[in-house]
């Protein structure tokens, strides 16, 4: 064969493919081991979907095949660059293998249905590295330069991921745990109280009780479970075979119940993408079934639709449905009506008035088990709950309370964090006010700037609460803790906001932080010197101190707060040095019932 071109072309040409590669698969380890969330890849996204379930991880050693891709695309790159002399047979093969691997996943993800965009760039970019690749014909068919190269490269950055994977697991582990057991002694304690009669029934809206319409166990149990699921969700799958574990060891002792959260846009208005697209009717089989035949009927179904993982045809529904006796027709009928779709939808709503926000959400005597991830959790919780001694008793008193409620109870348990110095300290309120919310956040971000403008209308109604933002423009023009550049005008923004409070004090920085922030999409380079002169400013004095050394380490000094913090998502938010889990839910903000429990505790 003849040797083809290798041109700088060529070479550049695969530089820039493996970068692409590399580019993605690093955004994709940095979302696994706590980075800043990505765009698309939050709870229960096609990323998520993808990066969690069994395709996501090395079988046997349970590593994120992120890891091993931007290790390969390294060391790749590597090779590459020693392929001086083009690329040699062996070489060649090991490239070609990779292309397969990447092709193998791309039909995965097409057929999952779960295409993560970071996923598809990485093979994307492996495809045309592949490419360029069988244009390089080496002199020699094996050049070890460039194997050793890969291989050193390879094994050396999946050493390194796998030292990280592994302190990442022993955090997240610990804060399982820790959560886990902080429930365990929740629920001793709030049973003491029921059995000593302390507990007077709470106006909830569950008449009879927080508990599922059919259930596995006795009526009255020590220990009683209830899970809101999804047929296609993994994590269901495990913790409803930790739940079955406990029952077949304390069959008179604990019950189970179920209610659904399908992530399927059939019947779930509160999900944006169609997660589980047979989700909804999969719940709709079991609640049919229950109809039909009651409890036992029920539990078959629920057992058959599970062992599918939720996921079914026709035909095979019709093989099913014989197998478990039922008569096709009127099932089908049954499972298309009406009454088994509001049944769901009420479940739905319930589980948004307790604050779900991912499934499976887990409750325990009323109870919302927190560290549900946490090994063996249910098993272990429920152990230790019978332990303690707790009288059967039906669900009446289980009744959780509301989500704004949960929002709160996330807050207050956070641990208090020491904050990152900040040497400008712009705020709104009073600075010895009892009540203090840190946010960071992105000036041109639409959440921050609702979470910003609830804020500050909030302070004008109160009083005793300071307010202070932090930047964090997801740009690295001026963010060197950020690869990404999301909002162009970012850097723009928060400048503008530091140099006021410079030049003219708090009063100044409240004042161009708040036309910011109300005229986010109007931001241009001239309505921005139109504000600078509306305020007083003369142009050149402003404009040199946007670019000077002061504002930009304000800047700086805000966004390596941020990370030291762990920040992953915008906006960002402390209250009295407590993290805010969620400061709204689904429209209903908490953030006012924070600020005001804060400002009452200290």
């Amino acid at each position: 064969m003849g040797r083809q071109s290798d041109s700088p072309a060529l070479r550049l040409g695969g530089l820039l493919c493996l970068l692409l590669a590399i580019g993605a698969s690093f955004m994709l380890a940095l979302e696994h081991l706590g980075g800043l969330s990505l765009p698309g890849c939050g709870q229960g996204s096609p990323c998520a979907e993808v990066t969690s379930g069994p395709w996501g991880v090395v079988p046997g050693i349970g590593w994120p095949n992120a890891f091993l891709g931007l290790a390969y695309f390294v060391g790749a790159a590597v090779a590459w660059l020693f392929s001086t002399q083009g690329v040699g047979t062996l070489l060649r093969m090991v490239i070609r293998l990779g292309a397969l691997i990447s092709f193998g996943f791309i039909i995965l993800l097409i057929t999952e249905d779960a295409v993560c965009p970071y996923c598809v760039a990485a093979h994307v970019g492996n495809f045309g590295f592949w490419i360029l690749a069988e244009r390089r014909v080496g002199a020699r068919a094996i050049a070890w330069r460039p194997l050793f190269g890969l291989g050193i490269t390879f094994a050396v950055a999946s050493l390194l991921l796998g030292m990280a994977e592994f302190r990442e697991r022993g955090v997240v582990e610990a804060q399982h745990e820790e959560d886990r057991q902080a429930t365990a002694a929740r629920i001793i304690a709030a049973d003491r109280e029921r059995a000593g009669g302390e507990t007077a029934e709470a106006e909830r809206p569950w008449e009879g009780g927080f508990t599922g319409r059919y259930r596995w166990g006795p009526d009255k149990a020590a220990a009683r479970i209830v899970m809101i699921t999804d047929y296609q969700c993994p994590d269901c799958r495990r913790i409803e075979e930790d739940a079955m574990s406990v029952l077949e060891a304390h069959p008179e002792e604990v019950s189970l119940s179920i209610k659904y959260f399908p992530m399927c846009t059939a019947c779930n208005p509160h999900v944006q993408r169609n997660l589980h697209p047979n989700g909804c009717w999969a719940a709709r089989a079991a609640l049919a079934a229950g109809m039909l035949g009651g409890k036992e009927a029920y539990i078959r179904m629920h057992d058959w639709l599970f062992e599918r993982k939720g996921s079914f045809t026709d035909s095979e529904l019709s093989e099913g449905l014989a197998e478990l006796g039922f008569e096709r027709r009127e099932f089908i009928q049954t499972m298309m009506g009406d009454e088994t779709l509001a049944m769901v939808e009420s479940d739905i709503e319930e589980a948004i008035w307790l604050g779900l926000h991912y499934t499976p959400m887990v409750f325990v005597n009323g109870i919302e088990m927190k560290g549900i991830f946490a090994r063996e959790a249910l098993i272990r919780t429920v152990e230790e709950v019978l332990a303690a001694g707790p009288p059967p008793m039906t669900a009446a008193l289980d009744q959780p309370p509301p989500g704004i409620e949960k929002c709160v109870g996330d807050w207050q348990a956070q641990p208090r964090r020491r904050m990152p110095s900040d040497t400008h300290l712009w705020g709104f309120g009073p600075a010895d006010a009892a009540a203090r919310l840190v946010i960071f956040g992105d000036l041109q971000e639409p959440y921050t700037a609702q979470a910003d403008s609830f804020a500050r209308g909030f302070l004008r109604d109160h009083d005793g609460i300071r307010y202070v933002f932090r930047h964090y423009p997801v740009n690295p023009a001026c963010n060197p803790e950020t690869p990404r550049d999301l909002h162009p005008l970012a850097c723009l923004a928060s400048k503008a906001a530091e140099a006021a409070g410079q030049l003219g004090g708090e009063a100044a920085y409240q004042r161009m932080h708040g036309w910011l922030v109300d005229h986010r999409q109007e931001l241009t380079e001239e309505t921005l010197r139109r504000q600078v002169r509306a305020m007083g400013f003369g142009e050149e004095q402003f404009y040199a101190m946007m670019e000077s050394d002061t504002v930009a380490e304000a800047i700086r000094e805000d966004c390596a707060a941020a990370t030291r913090l762990g920040l992953k998502s915008l906006p960002f938010l402390f209250v009295n040095e407590r993290f805010v889990p969620r400061w709204q839910l689904k429209g209903d903000v908490a953030l006012d019932e924070i600020l005001l429990m804060a400002r009452r505790q200290d």
